[in-house]
C-alpha cells in the first residue's frame, strides 16, 4: 500500500482524507470521528486550535514556534497501547488542524513527537518534516508573501514584519486566530479586502500590539498610546490569494477627507497643508474609535461614514476643527441633512427634521428607524446648540 498522500496546506474533510484512502463505507465511522485513528498502519490526527471540538471538550491545543501542542482524548494515558503505538515512531502519523469546528482541516504534515507528557490526558508537541508540513497558518502567509515579492523579516516573539516598498504587514506569532495584520489606514477599503477573502473579528476593529512599530499609534485604554491595526485569518488558500490581490493592487493609503485634495504631492506639500491633512485624518480615526458606526442608522461599513464636524470647518477656529467633541460618525445619506442643516439634535440627543422634508423623502430615508444621539459630551452640547441655532432650517 501506497500510504496517504497530501499537499501542506492542503484543505481536506474526513471524507476527502477517508476517499484518498480508500476507506470502505462500513469502517467511515467510529473513531474516525474523534480525535485520532489508526488505518493501515498509519495515524491521523484532527486537532481543533482555539475551537471546541464537535463532542464539547475543548482541549488547549496550540501552536508554539514551530511545533504544535496537542492533548489526547480525555482518560488517555502513556499505558495504553493505542498511545504508545502512536508515539513510537513506527507508523507515520498525518496531523490536520483546523480554527473552527465546522471548518475543514489544514493538512500539517507528517509528524514527529518531540516532547511527551506523561500526564492525563496524554501532551504531546508534534514537530513537522520539511516540504510536507505547513508548521502553522503563519508559515502560510508568509510564503504567499514571498511569492508576491515582499521581504519577510527575522521574525520576534510576537510579531513578524513584511514589507514590498511602502507596503507593510505584520504577521502575528503568538496568536493562530487572524494572523495577518495590515495598516489601519486600509480601513476605508474593509468591505472590498472582507470581500475578497478576509475575515474579520466580530467585536472590534483593531488590533493592537507595541512590536508593530511601522504602524501608527492610538489610545488604547493603558497609560502610553498603542501600535494598532487591522487583523484578518483566511478560510483557504485561494481567500488568502485574492486578499492579496486587493492589498497589492491598490494604493496601501486610501484618499483622506478635508481641504486637501485625494492626491498630494509629497514634494510640494507644505508643512502647514501637511498638518492640517493627518489632523484631519486623526480627527476621522477618533470618532471610528469613539462611536465605531454611525449612532443614527447602525450603519458600520466605514466607506460609508463621514467624520462631521458639528460647527462648520469654515466657521471653526484651528483648535475646533480637530476637537473631537465638534464632531460625529454619520452615514452619507444622515451627514449630508446634517451639513445641510436640514436636521439637527435636541439637548436630549432626539433628532429635529426641518419643515422642507417631505414625508415620503423622510419615508425613503428610512428616518423612522433612526435612533437618538448618544455621547452627549458638556462641549458637544455646546456645538449642537451652535448648530440648531446658525445652521437648522426649521
Amino acid at each position: 500500500m501506497a500510504g496517504f498522500s497530501a499537499r501542506k496546506g492542503d484543505l481536506l474533510t474526513r471524507s476527502d482524507i477517508q476517499d484518498r484512502l480508500g476507506v470502505p463505507s462500513d469502517r467511515r465511522g467510529g473513531d474516525w470521528s474523534t480525535g485520532y485513528t489508526r488505518y493501515e498502519n498509519e495515524f491521523f490526527v484532527f486537532a481543533n486550535v482555539d475551537a471546541a471540538g464537535r463532542t464539547g471538550h475543548d482541549y488547549e491545543n496550540r501552536w508554539e514556534n514551530d511545533g504544535l501542542i496537542w492533548f489526547a482524548k480525555t482518560r488517555t494515558s502513556l499505558q495504553q497501547q493505542q498511545i504508545k503505538d502512536l508515539i513510537s515512531g513506527v507508523y507515520p502519523v498525518h496531523v490536520f488542524y483546523r480554527s473552527g469546528d465546522r471548518q475543514p482541516f489544514v493538512y500539517a504534515g507528517r509528524a514527529t513527537p518531540v516532547d511527551i507528557r506523561d500526564q492525563t490526558p496524554v501532551r504531546v508537541t508534534w514537530t513537522f518534516q520539511k516540504g510536507s508540513t505547513v508548521a502553522n497558518p503563519k508559515d502560510e502567509i508568509a510564503g504567499a508573501l514571498v511569492d508576491r515579492g515582499f521581504h519577510v523579516e527575522q521574525s520576534t516573539k510576537q510579531t513578524q514584519r513584511a514589507s514590498k516598498g511602502p507596503l507593510v504587514v505584520y504577521i502575528k506569532q503568538m496568536s493562530g486566530s487572524y494572523p495577518l495584520v495590515i495598516s489601519p489606514e486600509w480601513k476605508e477599503r474593509l468591505s472590498d479586502l472582507i470581500k475578497a477573502g478576509g475575515e474579520r473579528p466580530a467585536n472590534r476593529l483593531f488590533y493592537h500590539n507595541a512590536t508593530m512599530r511601522s504602524f501608527p499609534i492610538r489610545s488604547h485604554g493603558g497609560e502610553q498610546p498603542i501600535q494598532h491595526g487591522i487583523d484578518f485569518e483566511f478560510s483557504s488558500r485561494k481567500a488568502l490569494d485574492d486578499f492579496l490581490d486587493v492589498l497589492t493592487g491598490t494604493p496601501a493609503v486610501p484618499t483622506t477627507e478635508g481641504p486637501i485634495g485625494p492626491t498630494v504631492d509629497p514634494e510640494t506639500e507644505t508643512e502647514a497643508t501637511r498638518a492640517i491633512r493627518l489632523g484631519q485624518q486623526k480627527f476621522r480615526d477618533d470618532l471610528i474609535e469613539e462611536f465605531e458606526r454611525c449612532p443614527i442608522s447602525g450603519i458600520d461599513m466605514p466607506e460609508l461614514l463621514r467624520a462631521s464636524h458639528i460647527k462648520p470647518w469654515s466657521h471653526s477656529s484651528n483648535k475646533e476643527r480637530i476637537d473631537g467633541n465638534n464632531g460625529i460618525l454619520l452615514a452619507v445619506h444622515i451627514d449630508i441633512l446634517f451639513d445641510k442643516g436640514l436636521m439637527t439634535f435636541d439637548g436630549d440627543g432626539k433628532i429635529i427634521f426641518s419643515s422642507k422634508l417631505s414625508a415620503i423623502t423622510l419615508q425613503t430615508l428610512g428616518a423612522g428607524s433612526f435612533k437618538p444621539l448618544g455621547k452627549l459630551t458638556p462641549e458637544r452640547l455646546s456645538y449642537l446648540e451652535y448648530h440648531r441655532g446658525t445652521l437648522f432650517k426649521s
